[in-house]
Parts: structure tokens; C-alpha cells; sequence
């Protein structure tokens, strides 16, 4: 999601996104650390749930419109909802729907 070539992808393809926010470096590490360790044995801490929060409420004082979940497990560690940035976009949910509208022979 950091790379040049998916941002930029995502701003061609978009009649109405301006641009594309995505953590830093070392938020990226963290966000990892979250992944791999918690999540990999076990629900996330709550330690964890706040700081992803406060990232996303970064993003949305940021100029942010809406917040794009792109890992299929984020929404186990927070409820986008409670982080106030509009419309959310939960990539599980956005891969069930395509796996489903595929196998209607709809997409």
C-alpha cells in the first residue's frame, strides 16, 4: 500500500480521490508487530486497539475522507466506526463481496 506504483494506481483509477494517505516507516513496523505476533496468536491488545485508533484519527485530521483497512484482520483489532473518519472500507469485506459477486457471475 506504501509503494508509489499502488498510490499511484489508486489516484489514476479514482475520479475523486486528491490523494493518499499511508503510515510512516516506522507505523508500518508497528502495524507488523500487530499482524504477525498478536494477531497470529490471538486477539489484539488493547494497547494495540488504541494506538490504531489514534492513527486513523490522525489521518482523518489529516484531511482524510474515508479509511481503507488493508489487511483482512484490522477489523478484529478496532471498530473503524469509533475512530470518526467517514466511510470505511474493510478489505475483507471488500474481498467476500468480489469472491461472491464472482461466483454469481457478476463481476
Amino acid at each position: 500500500m506504501e509503494r508509489d506504483f499502488v498510490i499511484s494506481r489508486l489516484l489514476l483509477r479514482s475520479k475523486s480521490l486528491r490523494r493518499v494517505l499511508v503510515p510512516e516507516p516506522s507505523e508500518w513496523d508497528r502495524l507488523d508487530g500487530i499482524i504477525f505476533q498478536e494477531l497470529a496468536a490471538g486477539p489484539a491488545r488493547g494497547e494495540s486497539r488504541a494506538w490504531m485508533l489514534s492513527l486513523a484519527r490522525r489521518f482523518r485530521e489529516q484531511g482524510a475522507d474515508a479509511l481503507v483497512l488493508a489487511c483482512t484482520d484490522f477489523q478484529a483489532v478496532m471498530q473503524p466506526e469509533a475512530a470518526g473518519v467517514g466511510p470505511v472500507i474493510d478489505t475483507l469485506d471488500a474481498h467476500a463481496r468480489y469472491i461472491a459477486d464472482w461466483c454469481m457471475g457478476d463481476a
